[in-house]
């Protein structure tokens, strides 16, 4: 009798462990918790793109929103695994660097600056020539002086085209984030840069107008890296690979459709 009950039990434990492992095959790829630094302001989005990336392969991700340059700087530290980040300078100087293997672009919109309704200047597809009629006219220009992407852009233009934006007596810095500096843009009515997403999600968009777009050298493009040297590198290689693959990048291309009426980002992962 106790022959038969150890032999009940043992085939019992052969049994589990084979359904064990029959299921397995249809269980997340991965396990274990990611931490990504980011300087991408839509949340949503973030949120609808990590959701489906742990339910493909069961990796989570921990977000740190912030700066391009405290997330590269977290990242040279070792503090995060992965980063999702809009500056292609600092992208390459950290892939030249050794910290990362290669830098994979993953979707793009662009800047564009607004102002008010003020006749000063037309709408315009150069951004050189609105810069500079801002500087010459002395018009208020509102930057927002807090290291963010937009901000490092907007130097890059003013050092660029040998502009010194401190010769204007009306230039300010709000310190403040994208949709905050709108806010006061407009009741300063004053010209500041943002991003089409952001412009497309703030409220009262009749109060100012975009005075210049579509110009190539205002691209806002977003990558992912995996630090190289991360304890968590294959998940955050993962994550890299997912997200421009086609199941993220059919996310991203349907992402403010319904909303707006057009997609708020346009996925460049599946061009390279």
């Amino acid at each position: 009798m106790r022959k038969s009950i150890a032999l009940i039990l043992l085939f019992g434990l052969f049994a589990l462990t084979f359904l064990l492992a029959g299921c397995s095959d249809d269980s997340p790829s991965g396990s274990g918790h990611i931490v990504m630094a980011t300087t991408l302001d839509d949340a949503e989005l973030l949120d609808a793109l990590l959701s489906a990336f742990t339910e493909e392969t069961g990796f989570e991700v921990d977000v740190i929103f912030t700066s391009n340059v405290l997330a590269f700087e977290l990242a040279r530290n070792e503090e995060v695994d992965l980063l999702f980040t809009n500056s292609q300078l600092l992208e390459d100087q950290f892939v030249q660097s050794g910290f990362a293997e290669n830098s994979s672009p993953v979707m793009r919109n662009d800047f564009i600056l607004i102002g008010p309704h003020d006749g000063n200047i037309f709408p315009n597809n150069d951004i050189l020539d609105t810069m500079y009629q801002v500087l010459s006219s002395n018009l208020p220009f509102l930057s927002r002086g807090d290291g963010s992407t937009t901000h490092l852009m907007e130097l890059l233009l003013w050092s660029g085209f040998y502009l010194n934006q401190w010769n204007n007596p009306f230039y300010f810095e709000s310190l403040a984030g994208m949709n905050a500096t709108i806010g006061l843009a407009v009741s300063f009515h004053s010209y500041t840069i943002t991003d089409t997403a952001s412009w497309l999600a703030f409220p009262e968009q009749d109060a100012l107008v975009v005075i210049t777009d579509n110009d190539f050298r205002l691209m806002n493009q977003f990558s992912a890296i995996a630090v190289s040297a991360s304890d968590m590198f294959d998940g955050a290689n993962s994550f890299v690979n997912w997200v421009v693959g086609d199941s993220a990048q059919e996310i991203i291309e349907n992402y403010g459709l319904e909303e707006f009426g057009t997609s708020l980002f346009i996925p460049v992962g599946t061009e390279n």
